[in-house]
């Protein structure tokens, strides 16, 4: 049944001001308008069928008028755009009931979140209660079905959704923790007698992934506290390394064996991006660790997908940020506006982000999730390392081979997988924990001077400002030098502090003492 009383847009726009009214959010007439929010374009067919699918095809109905799907009814459309809607579903072997909300949290959370994010960021957010997951069971492949969703002008964007893409094989090579090192050998640890907190305090990181041995012996997480979403994480590889290896990347336990993560005082989570109960789905792990966290945390994505027509199948090839897809782009977007830090990784596929294939989804000036994307660099040169995806929306890199964690055992096998080592972990798996792991420290050390801390666009600008120069003509970004992105925020909260100062008003008691020394 379909509600029909009124125009859908007008109930709308009402129900938008009634929402600003109620959560204090500005109104749309406001003297600051919202930076407007860029509608993604509508694949081709073509392009759909080439991503290998979970079989299941997210679709985001359009802005402005609150669609909702419910026990096979559906709130928001008209009368007209109802009928087509079943038309299409009718034709696909679809029924309104397999519809299910993308995002667990509920939508009065979901909505509050997005008027206070739109109003501290000054950008419009995409609702992310008008997106849905739905299975396809029809005779129609996802990539059909959701070609005849993008038909219809009140459907905003449909895609098949991407399946997991595999594990990156840990190349034959050789290290030991010299990305914690001082530049220009590494990132940099930051000395926690002068900046407290260096270590990760008080910061929390969500692990986007899967394969994690919480019981691992330089971990030792509580697998209970760790997991976010009262959900079962699902591994279909039925392995225990890649999550693990870059969790000792970032808080291997500094207990005098093994590795020494770079923020060990960090609380760790982990968000499954397979589940038992929800299969495989980046977006809703992203939106589950967005309701988890609070201004100053981080977000790891360890996730790559296929992008601008690549195939990201076994060998990688084609593999790329997980934002192509515009559900999890969304997503990062609520996530970075809340004054969550989310470091993306760039991929494996060897793409260039630039080319026209990318149709300007990579393009900063056209659409921007707030994330910060890495590259995989050399541990010697900080040259481009073939594998790595690249182009100018890279905004640093990490290295992407020679890389010392918990996991795998070619560097040690005691004998369990819980003293299990490599030296040998790479790619931009690699490379992202590592500038996960400078955003920790930094986040800490200001947290522990009691100064506010970076907003995801500050972070972004200190670490490709302050970093160490790449080498090589394709874009991958600085390999970041912690301790000067640190001073770098650090000069600016001195300067904040003391504009501050100067602006606030002279007291009756400060006048009589100003006027003397005039």
């Amino acid at each position: 049944m379909t509600d029909t009383s009124g125009s859908p847009r007008a109930r709308a726009t009402i129900a938008a001001l009634l929402a600003a009214a109620v959560l204090g959010a500005l109104p749309a007439f406001a003297d600051t308008p919202l930076a407007p929010r860029a509608v993604p374009d509508k694949p081709t067919l073509a392009e759909m069928q080439s991503v290998r699918t979970t079989g299941r095809v997210v679709v985001k109905f359009s802005e402005g008028v609150k669609v909702r799907i419910a026990s096979g009814r559906t709130r928001g459309l008209s009368s007209v755009e109802d009928k087509a809607l079943r038309a299409v579903l009718a034709e696909a072997g679809v029924a309104l009931s397999d519809f299910r909300r993308l995002h667990a949290r509920s939508e009065a959370e979901l909505d509050a979140e997005r008027a206070t994010s739109e109003a501290e960021s000054g950008e419009a957010l995409a609702d992310l209660n008008n997106y849905y997951v739905v299975t396809v069971t029809g005779s129609l492949g996802a990539a059909e079905f959701a070609a005849r969703l993008n038909a219809l002008p009140f459907v905003e964007v449909a895609e098949p959704q991407p399946a997991p893409s595999p594990l990156p094989v840990s190349p034959d090579l050789t290290g030991l923790q010299g990305y914690a090192l001082p530049p220009a050998t590494g990132i940099g640890r930051l000395d926690t007698l002068t900046h407290r907190g260096g270590d990760g305090k008080n910061v929390t990181i969500v692990d986007i992934e899967f394969s994690w041995l919480f019981a691992h012996e330089d971990l030792k997480l509580d697998k209970e506290k760790a997991i976010l979403g009262k959900l079962t994480p699902f591994d279909f590889f039925n392995d225990t390394n890649h999550g693990t290896a870059v969790l000792g990347v970032l808080a291997g336990i500094d207990n005098g064996k093994g590795v020494t993560g770079l923020a060990p005082k960090a609380t760790i989570k982990v968000s499954p991006a397979d589940t038992v109960e929800r299969g495989f789905d980046v977006a809703f792990a992203i939106g589950v660790a967005t309701g988890a966290l609070k201004k100053g945390d981080v977000i790891l994505i360890e996730q790559q997908t296929a992008v601008c027509g690549g195939a990201c199948g076994e060998t990688q090839v084609g593999c790329g940020p997980v934002e192509f897809f515009q559900a999890s782009f969304d997503a990062i977007k609520a996530a970075t506006a809340k004054g969550i830090v989310v470091v993306e990784a760039a991929g494996n596929g060897a793409v260039d982000l630039d080319g026209p294939a990318c149709k300007r989804k990579f393009d900063r000036s056209k659409r921007d999730s707030g994330a910060i994307i890495v590259g995989a660099g050399s541990s010697a040169t900080r040259e481009r390392l073939s594998f790595s995806s690249f182009g100018s929306r890279l905004d640093v890199q990490g290295w992407g081979e020679n890389v010392a964690t918990t996991g795998y055992g070619d560097a040690f096998d005691g004998g369990s997988r819980r003293k299990q080592y490599t030296g040998q972990f790479s790619g931009t798996s690699s490379a992202s924990p590592i500038v996960t792991g400078a955003v920790a420290m930094i986040q800490g050390a200001l947290k522990g001077k009691k100064l506010a801390v970076a907003t995801p666009k500050e972070m972004r600008k200190a670490l490709t400002k302050t970093g160490q120069p790449q080498t090589g003509a394709d874009l991958i970004g600085p390999l970041p030098d912690t301790n000067k992105a640190l001073n770098r925020l650090l000069k600016a909260r001195q300067k904040e502090r003391s504009q501050a100062v100067a602006a606030a008003p002279v007291t009756a008691a400060e006048a009589p003492v100003l006027a003397a020394a005039e």
